[in-house]
């Protein structure tokens, strides 16, 4: 696991690390005989849940497979120590496996993961990438934003097959539009206790 050096506050740093094209391949072998129940993405806001698609249109289908949660969450345990951050994380809620289709013009707008709930938050988020940008799919760049000398910085984080991207859930983000072909990943959030 090779940590993508940055400068940054833990909440806006993160780490990319990739597997062999073999192993990613029989992810998504493994994935593809699961039943999935699609569904539209949703968005969380003041009000709960929404289905603003121009704010988030994608389809997703949530995974609770033990087999591959397991495989996971060692990702966040791993990453969590590697990447300096030593969040308390004890847990993680089912995995969203999500698909952006570029004739539709799938995206997910300007975005943070981090949810609260009882004493409990998400700490850490996931992202492994299953498709090919310039192969699979074009556009769908992965965009990250921050406040830097008191400016908005946006950074582009280009993402490749089987490239996991772990970031802080307080880490501001988006989806750009994927404007053709299918872009899909799947993501997962770490919780733990709140932040004191």
């Amino acid at each position: 696991m090779n940590q993508q050096p940055n400068d940054r506050s833990p909440f806006n740093k993160y780490i990319k690390y990739s597997y062999p094209q073999q192993s990613v391949e029989k992810i998504q072998t493994y994935l593809d005989k699961l039943t999935h129940n699609w569904k539209p993405g949703k968005s969380f806001n003041e009000n709960g849940y929404n289905s603003d698609k121009s704010y988030r249109d994608c389809v997703l289908s949530w995974v609770e497979d033990k087999y591959i949660k397991d495989f996971i969450f060692s990702q966040f345990i791993q990453a969590n120590r590697v990447g300096g951050w030593n969040f308390i994380i004890d847990g993680m809620e089912d995995l969203q496996y999500t698909v952006y289709h570029g004739e539709e013009g799938n995206h997910y707008d300007w975005h943070y993961d981090y949810l609260p709930e009882n004493n409990r938050c998400r700490k850490l988020s996931l992202s492994l990438v299953l498709s090919q940008v310039g192969e699979d799919y074009e556009g769908g760049m992965f965009q990250q934003r921050y406040f830097s000398s008191s400016e908005i910085v946006t950074n582009d984080i280009p993402l490749n097959k089987g490239e996991v991207l772990v970031f802080s859930s307080h880490m501001q983000h988006r989806v750009a539009p994927v404007t053709s072909g299918v872009r899909k990943v799947i993501v997962a959030w770490a919780w733990g206790p709140k932040f004191t």
